[in-house]
């Protein structure tokens, strides 16, 4: 079950780590369209209009006129960003750790549009649910292990790992704990402290593949 469970939204997670493709080559840029008096709109008609035509050379001297300053340019207006989504307001709650505002906004962010949303609520949801568990019972293992995988879900690394580093001191055989924190610093990209961790937890569940089989998953 642990194991479904840390793939759950994996791809989500890769895409940190994934290098941008290549950009296309610049090409050429095509030519624009001629300009005449009869095409422009009246506004440009008038402006043209209005524009002084460069003087020409001095005849005393036969030096040439210094060139007409261009016209100022209007200033266009700075586009403005659009408000966030429901769901954007609901993930910056998350990170906020305003469960009970995030779960309100993901509900209607759930309402509007089911996916990614409905995905977060219901691990803010189980995040809510196992620390009231843990208010009562703060050496509960499993309560522990599903809100270090909430957590995990959720994006909050730093969470994820603290939970799952108190698993280890409360049940060091729990293989679930080592297999979380392997995954976290794979993210990372910290590959020797990742395989320490996935050792511990194969070394637990002999199930597991082995790292280097596991490691290619990650690489896809």
């Amino acid at each position: 079950m642990h194991r479904r469970s840390a793939f759950y939204r994996l791809d989500a997670w890769l895409a940190r780590f994934r290098r941008p493709g290549a950009g296309d080559e610049p090409g050429s840029v095509p030519a624009g369209p001629s300009v005449n008096a009869e095409t422009l709109p009246a506004t440009d008609v008038a402006r043209a209009a209005t524009t002084p035509e460069p003087p020409g050379p001095d005849p005393a001297s036969g030096a040439p006129a210094p060139p007409c300053p261009a016209p100022p340019l209007a200033a266009s207006p700075r586009p403005t960003a659009p408000p966030p989504s429901p769901h954007e307001q609901g993930r910056r709650l998350v990170t906020e750790h305003r469960w009970n505002l995030a779960q309100r906004t993901l509900e209607r962010a759930a309402r509007a549009a089911a996916g990614a949303a409905a995905a977060d609520l219901a691990s803010v949801r189980d995040v809510r649910r196992q620390l009231r568990v843990l208010r009562k019972w703060p050496r509960d293992v499993p309560a522990h292990l599903a809100l270090g995988r909430a957590y995990f879900e959720l994006g909050l690394g730093a969470d994820a790992e603290a939970t799952f580093v108190r698993v280890l001191t409360l049940a060091p055989a729990e293989p679930t704990a080592p297999y979380f924190l392997a995954l976290e610093q794979a993210f990372r990209g910290a590959w020797p402290v990742a395989a320490g961790y996935y050792t511990r937890a194969r070394a637990l569940a002999p199930d597991l593949p082995p790292f280097a089989d596991w490691y290619q998953v990650l690489q896809w």
